[in-house]
């Protein structure tokens, strides 16, 4: 058997879904199953049964799923212990963006990294907040940029930075919007962030607490689309405050000055498995020095 099967084998067992797990694993639909089939074959056990809700694993597949994932970690800390053998830490990091690389200070970031370990090679993926958490998870990433609540124990969230959001209105609606409680803004049109999104979860908390949900909403998913349709005039939404001032100079929207307080804190997540890999240390630090974590927290204590 290979690693590529167990690793396979683990990421449909947590999906559920074949269609998911290729997209996590960034593979096809018709590979996945060919590695499920293989790894079944080789070992002569029915690892899932499909049903009408997906893949559900066997009690045998249970078993062999924890087993798997002692496997993968094995040979994570076998990675890790040639890593320390060798002078320069080598290979490739993926990374999970969850918002625009420039507040992200990923260019920062890369220039660190080539600057302390120019053989390690960062691979970046834009997603959103919960789907890297789950991709970490998964071992489908390394590491991640993340606003959403970390929900797994497997998972490591560590908080580096926190961001005021601001509600936003486009230029067509800016009069109203500008006088209106929030009970009253929900008589207006919204932009809804993607189900998993994090100021998806704002939104949904501070209208549940009113009691009231906006009459009309569009769905929308990444920012930028999220952005365009403000723009456009198409109803109100929430953004960060750098970008909301940046579009407010512009003359692209305005921002609503509200009686809430509505914040966001940002995390650097990676498997708490894999905490000891070097490379991965690297990393950390690199982020610690860009954002600098340590310096704040020596400065708060």
């Amino acid at each position: 058997m290979e690693l590529y099967q167990l690793k396979t084998f683990v990421v449909v067992a947590e999906e559920g879904n074949l269609t998911r797990a290729a997209a996590r694993l960034h593979a096809s639909q018709p590979a996945v199953s060919g590695h499920v089939k293989a790894l079944e074959e080789e070992l002569d056990v029915t690892l899932f049964v499909r049903t009408s809700r997906g893949m559900e694993l066997t009690s045998a597949g249970e078993k062999l799923r924890r087993k798997a994932l002692v496997v993968l970690d094995a040979a994570h800390d076998l990675e890790n212990s040639a890593q320390d053998m060798r002078d320069e830490l080598e290979g490739e990091l993926s990374i999970g963006l969850n918002t625009d690389p420039d507040f992200l200070r990923v260019g920062d970031l890369v220039a660190d990294m080539s600057e302390h370990h120019p053989k390690l090679r960062l691979h970046l993926s834009q997603s959103i907040s919960g789907t890297i958490l789950g991709d970490i998870k998964g071992r489908t990433l390394d590491a991640g940029f993340v606003f959403w609540e970390n929900p797994y124990a497997e998972v490591v969230a560590s908080p580096i930075h926190r961001t005021r959001i601001s509600v936003v209105a486009p230029m067509a609606m800016a009069e109203r919007a500008c006088a209106c409680s929030l009970a009253e803004l929900a008589e207006l049109p919204w932009i809804w962030p993607a189900h998993r999104c994090f100021y998806r979860q704002l939104l949904e908390a501070e209208f549940a607490a009113i009691g009231k949900q906006p009459k009309e909403t569009i769905q929308a998913d990444g920012e930028e689309v999220i952005r365009a349709l403000v723009n456009l005039g198409k109803g109100m939404s929430l953004m960060r405050i750098d970008e909301a001032r940046r579009e407010e100079a512009l003359g692209n929207l305005v921002i609503c000055d509200l009686d809430f307080d509505l914040h966001v804190d940002l995390y650097y997540a990676y498997a708490k498995s894999r905490a000891k890999d070097p490379a991965l240390r690297a990393l950390f630090e690199a982020v610690k020095r860009v954002w600098g974590v340590d310096k704040a927290a020596r400065q708060a204590a």
